[in-house]
């Protein structure tokens, strides 16, 4: 059963696919929006296709395209629905571009474990005009704080949100203990086909990732993640992920690019960010440029105008050790993010050495 109106799309997989797929192409005749027929798209390609080609976010500002086979994703697809007890019947809001790993899975999910699937627009506040109860959501961290500023009370219409994309920040976090939300960050990337980790936020916040049973996961000599699962078809994956492991449980610490050398000196930029916004209490992004002492060396950079640079500079050069410290402050106006919230880093390094 298919219902749709321009704002709003309810597909109940409980029917068969194929039953599904016949009600899609007579829904083309009555020209549905553009957003509607992209997930059309989708379902039509999952009932077609036994391979696909998904693009990545692009966070290291090299965005490719994944090979993916259908049972690839249909067991990352089932991996979730069990860990979230998501049966047939069970409802979904789909509010994420279904074109990126994060709707598509959600599509995913829905066929493969005959749930009911509520789609939205992709928009920064997806419930602006949704109040049904629902079972299972995912949102990126600036949809989930768009909800909070507009309509925080329809976040209880939620039994469980996922939240992936990026990394929550302490305040999000605060938030949803605070309003009691039941809400989970996601570990993973395009390649893992979704996540392959769970970590819950609210409303028992846990400081490690549970790694779903079908991947298993090691370090290599540098500290990066390596990940296997022949369900995935994974077989010693390598990432750009520094992280800490005790059995199944997973600490993310940054990624490798994150890391900046200064002066011998191996700086973790999150880590400063994080000491940055305690002493400072704005969200400044630290990033580097190329220095012809120290090698790379730290600056400061926001998308709003500060009154006086030198002022927060020098407050930081008295809170941070030495070298860990910003040398100097760039305003950017349009700092690079991906669709998810993500710092293109590398895109921001590049706007700073086309300033310096």
């Amino acid at each position: 059963m298919i219902f749709y109106t321009e704002e709003l799309l309810v597909i109940d997989f409980r029917d068969e696919l194929k039953s599904v797929v016949q009600q899609i192409n007579e829904l083309y005749y009555f020209h549905a929006p553009d957003w509607q027929q992209a997930i059309f798209d989708q379902i039509i390609s999952w009932h077609n296709n036994d391979e696909f080609q998904i693009p990545t976010s692009g966070t290291t500002d090299h965005q490719k395209t994944i090979h993916a086979k259908k049972e690839y994703l249909a067991a990352s697809a089932n991996a979730t629905c069990d860990f979230f007890h998501l049966n047939p019947g069970s409802t979904l809001l789909l509010c994420m571009s279904p074109q990126y790993i994060g709707g598509r899975m959600m599509i995913a999910r829905a066929i493969e474990r005959q749930l009911k699937l509520f789609c939205v627009k992709t928009c920064a506040n997806p419930l602006h005009d949704f109040d049904i109860q629902i079972d299972f959501t995912a949102l990126v961290p600036l949809q989930v704080k768009a909800i909070l500023d507009e309509n925080p009370e329809r976040l209880g219409n939620f039994k469980k949100i996922l939240i992936g994309g990026a990394e929550c920040d302490a305040d999000l976090i605060q938030t949803l203990k605070e309003k009691k939300i039941h809400a989970y960050n996601s570990f993973g990337m395009t390649e893992t086909f979704s996540h392959i980790a769970i970590k819950s936020l609210s409303p028992v916040e846990k400081d490690y990732y549970m790694i779903l049973d079908h991947v298993d996961c090691t370090v290599n000599e540098e500290q990066r993640l390596v990940i296997n699962s022949p369900s995935l078809g994974i077989d010693r994956l390598t990432t750009n992920d520094i992280v800490s492991l005790e059995g199944k449980k997973l600490k993310w610490i940054c990624r490798s690019d994150d890391i900046i050398n200064s002066g011998g000196i191996k700086i973790n930029t999150i880590e400063i960010e994080n000491k940055v916004r305690e002493i400072t209490q704005q969200p400044f992004i630290v990033n580097y440029m190329k220095d012809d002492k120290l090698g790379e060396q730290l600056v400061l950079v926001s998308d709003f105008k500060i009154d006086d640079p030198e002022k927060v500079l020098t407050l930081l050069k008295n809170n941070l050790p030495n070298y860990h410290n910003p040398k100097k402050y760039f305003y950017i106006p349009e700092i690079p993010y991906t669709e998810t919230g993500k710092v293109k880093r590398k895109a921001l390094h590049d706007l700073i050495e086309g300033l310096s």
